[in-house]
């Protein structure tokens, strides 16, 4: 048996070169050979009372009775907010604990480099009684 035509039916293969969000939420993988495959779709979760929900480490929250449960649903439908995908979102650090806990650690260094001055100054004065 002769092979008398050769057709392709498939991509030649790819690496993986980017990931990028959309608008809509899809997560789009891209490759080296032009291809372009959604892999998933972000969901949005809303709550009946968020300032309810109960803070936990890393910036993250953990839904209480108070809050109610999260009607997640996909971005922008049912009153669920949108993404802006390549957007900076402000800091949603607690600016106040962050300074107070920088003013904590400078006055643990100043009282600890006054431990180590008044130690040297003790060591200067018991080497001088030694040697006098």
């Amino acid at each position: 048996m002769d092979v008398t035509t050769n057709t392709q039916d498939g991509y030649p293969s790819g690496q993986l070169s980017g990931i990028s969000i959309d608008d809509n939420g899809f997560v789009k993988l891209s490759f080296s050979n032009g291809q372009n495959q959604v892999l998933a779709q972000v969901a949005l979760a809303q709550f009946a009372a968020t300032n309810q929900l109960q803070s936990l480490d890393g910036s993250t929250f953990e839904a209480t009775t108070a809050s109610g449960a999260a009607n997640v649903g996909l971005v922008g439908q049912n009153g669920n907010g949108q993404i802006a995908p390549g957007q900076l979102e402000q800091s949603n650090v607690s600016l106040s604990s962050q300074l107070t806990s920088l003013i904590t650690a400078q006055q643990v260094y100043t009282s600890n480099a006054r431990v180590v001055s008044t130690a040297d100054q003790m060591l200067q004065t018991l080497t001088q009684t030694v040697q006098g």
